[in-house]
């Protein structure tokens, strides 16, 4: 079922848990740590599940959202306005500053761009950028030129994840 309609244990103990949409598929995340030779039973058991402060915030603030674990920050577009945005708006830095992020190199006009969370903070972070551009793209340039970007952040982590799944023109990139 839904997240929220069954609780996720942890050797009886119940866990904070996410919910994503992989494929079509549902799976199940939780953040554990072990021991080495350790073992746990997890259990997925039917009930309302508690709810656990999350472990990364992840908010809106205007246009971007905002991905912080305390040692992370990663600014990420919400909305596209007259540029295509590139995938990472900011960076913070150790001292604190907020650096300038990516852009995109494409002659592709953009049609759509959609912003999704995917990921609540609950175990980690995890905003979805989907790009539609105009234009075929492809070794045949048969196939709608998209790209598709996660930007994940966990709880502990001193990197920002960025899964890049496209199919563009040769020489259309993000940095």
């Amino acid at each position: 079922g839904p997240a929220g309609s069954f609780a996720v244990k942890r050797d009886g103990v119940e866990v904070p848990y996410q919910v994503e949409d992989i494929n079509g598929e549902q799976c199940i995340w939780v953040c554990s740590d072990f021991e080495p030779g350790a073992s746990h039973t997890y259990q997925i058991v039917s009930g309302r599940a508690k709810r656990f402060s999350p472990k990364v915030s992840v908010r809106r603030e205007g246009s971007v959202y905002v991905l912080d674990n305390g040692l992370v920050a990663v600014k990420v577009p919400a909305e596209a306005g007259s540029d295509v945005p590139g995938p990472v708006a900011a960076v913070k830095l150790s001292d604190n500053k907020w650096v300038s992020g990516s852009f995109w190199h494409t002659d592709h006009p953009l049609k759509k761009f959609t912003a999704s969370v995917v990921g609540d903070g609950t175990v980690l972070a995890k905003v979805r950028l989907r790009y539609d551009f105009d234009g075929m793209a492809g070794l045949y340039r048969n196939v709608p030129a998209f790209a598709e970007i996660d930007v994940a952040l966990g709880p502990g982590w001193k990197h920002v994840e960025i899964v890049d799944r496209h199919e563009m023109t040769r020489g259309d990139f993000w940095e």
